[in-house]
């Protein structure tokens, strides 16, 4: 198979990769992504975002990917960048990734896009059903890095530069909460598109794709039942209070990670007016499970119904945007400020806490 020339970045993942996401449709077809969060394409990145310290990051260079005797670590990955060694990249690529690239193609790509011995800062590490993707920047942030591992193997490496976008400086006015109970992960989140797909599109550039990962796995049992998938079936609820502008319910749920079985992207989804401009919205409800109804005033953590995989949507998740329309089509997303107590600017990863049960 010949290979492939390259040049700013690598990327190959092999079918056993798949991250939970939608897309949303929170934009006209051509804004829109062409393909469902949740296959195994990563997106390219897009602004700088900064790196933080999070205590759930304090053993994440103990954390391992093995494969019989085989043992692969992030810090491993990032040790190869700095010190631009290609060949150890090269050699623990995986079949599918090592027919796409050379090792040639990888030096020639570091010694152009990252400076030898810069230790990259790692930002996100997302780990769920024996599947890691880090998320590194340089240390000015200009430069972003992803890579994913799996069963002792690098099936992703993407190196971007940042493209911030002036509204990121720009937060909602009111101050939310989560829309969930307990502490669920975010799949998708942050300003830049290796940390969230959504970042693109100005429609659904702040959004958040939501569920729940337990003891390393997001669902238990047959991965084509939706029961199977901790989140399917929790409770949504509100993140403030306002006035419920618009409920769609009726959409089937989708076999996770087939075709989508309604055209409806959002799926069965609630819009909630909180005033000063700003709309919640909360989407990929679980079917006929919607407890409120257009014109209800609601409070901050009242239950609107459940989790589901309805519309654009690969597997049980919360899609949660503040926009400046009740339009999914014709507004702009608002990077969401949280209340204080929560964490300021949770990114993909981060594990989050929500609101107590009422």
């Amino acid at each position: 198979m010949k290979k492939r020339s390259l040049a700013v970045c690598i990327l190959a993942l092999s079918s056993v990769i798949a991250i939970s996401g939608c897309s949303g449709n929170a934009g006209s077809p051509k804004e829109s992504p062409k393909e469902e969060a949740g296959t195994v394409k990563e997106k390219e990145p897009a602004s700088g975002q900064s790196g933080k310290a999070d205590e759930q990051q304090t053993q994440k260079s103990q954390e391992k990917v093995t494969k019989g005797q085989e043992t692969l670590t992030g810090d491993d990955v990032s040790g190869w960048i700095a010190g631009h060694e290609a060949a150890k990249l090269y050699e623990h690529f995986s079949p599918e990734f090592q027919e796409q690239v050379t090792a040639e193609d990888i030096d020639k790509l570091l010694r152009q896009a990252w400076k030898k011995g810069e230790a990259p800062v790692q930002i996100s590490r997302l780990a769920a059903d024996g599947t890691e993707t880090y998320v590194w920047s340089s240390e000015d942030g200009k430069m972003y890095i992803s890579a994913v591992l799996h069963e002792g193997r690098i099936h992703g490496l993407l190196l971007r530069p940042s493209d911030p976008r002036a509204t990121d400086e720009k937060y909602t006015r009111h101050a939310y909460r989560m829309p969930f109970e307990g502490e669920w992960t975010v799949a998708w989140g942050g300003t830049n598109t290796m940390l969230n797909y959504h970042y693109e599109y100005p429609t659904q550039r702040y959004a958040y794709d939501l569920f729940i990962v337990r003891d390393g796995a997001r669902l238990e049992g047959d991965p084509k039942e939706n029961a199977s998938y901790f989140a399917f079936g929790e409770p949504v609820v509100a993140p403030l209070g306002g006035k419920v502008v618009k409920v769609v319910d009726g959409h089937p749920d989708n076999v996770p990670f087939e075709k989508p079985l309604t055209e409806e992207a959002a799926g069965n989804h609630v819009v909630i007016d909180h005033g000063n401009g700003e709309y919640s919205v909360l989407a990929h409800f679980k079917k006929d499970s919607i407890l409120v109804k257009e014109g209800d005033t609601v409070k901050q953590g009242d239950r609107l119904g459940l989790c589901g995989n309805s519309g654009n949507s690969s597997d049980a998740h919360i899609h949660f945007q503040v926009s400046d329309s009740p339009s999914l089509e014709e507004g702009s997303s608002i990077r969401i400020r949280f209340e204080d107590g929560s964490d300021p600017d949770p990114v993909r990863g981060d594990l989050v806490r929500g609101q107590d049960k009422q």
